[in-house]
């Protein structure tokens, strides 16, 4: 009986550890990764606007075999949405909530049975080269907290994985950037080639 005690009073005690750990832990999380890419700023732009596109850099495909996607009708600029299933990392949905051209493309992920968060891709673009940041931000749950720093790295172990295979594939695609200028006109931007 004693015994029993002992290890009651041992699991009560860890209980009361990890939740009192958690309110030293914020609630609120942001990670940021960027890169240099040599290519055109439309290329780098396109692969990330459109859901179609992210096949040729994700870096979920490659960790989790189990993972299937399904885009929806549209598959670019606001409204785009892409669904996700998978054995090993659940069910979600990621969509493009707002679009600024060649600036910043702003996301909302929600997460089976978890609260969404935000993630954001940010261009600076010049003639033939983008610095590109990939920005994740949120709110964890009051248990989680403690995951927080766990979380992190692992989000920007993905992070890092998927910029590289994008720096590497929209590299391999020629490109002369420096033909092309862009520029707005009222609410439209129109792509020019020079001739």
């Amino acid at each position: 009986m004693k015994f029993i005690k002992i290890i009651l009073f041992s699991l009560l005690g860890i209980l009361f550890i990890f939740l009192i750990s958690n309110l030293f832990f914020s609630k609120n999380f942001k990670l940021s990764t960027n890169i240099e890419i040599n290519s055109s700023p439309l290329i780098v732009y396109e692969q990330i606007n459109n859901f179609k596109n992210w096949a040729n850099w994700d870096p979920w495909l490659e960790a989790d075999t189990t993972i299937t996607f399904k885009i929806s009708s549209v598959s670019f600029d606001v409204g785009a949405e892409r669904t996700w299933n998978s054995k090993n990392s659940g069910k979600g949905k990621i969509e493009i909530i707002k679009n600024n051209f060649l600036k910043n493309i702003d996301f909302k992920i929600s997460l089976e049975n978890n609260n969404p968060f935000m993630a954001t891709f940010i261009l600076e673009p010049s003639k033939n080269n983008v610095r590109l940041t990939w920005e994740n931000r949120g709110e964890l749950p009051y248990l989680s907290r403690i995951f927080g720093p766990v979380i992190g790295k692992m989000m920007k172990d993905d992070h890092r994985k998927g910029l590289e295979n994008l720096k590497d594939y929209c590299e391999s695609i020629p490109s002369k950037s420096s033909d092309v200028e862009i520029k707005e006109w009222g609410s439209q931007n129109i792509i020019l080639i020079k001739d």
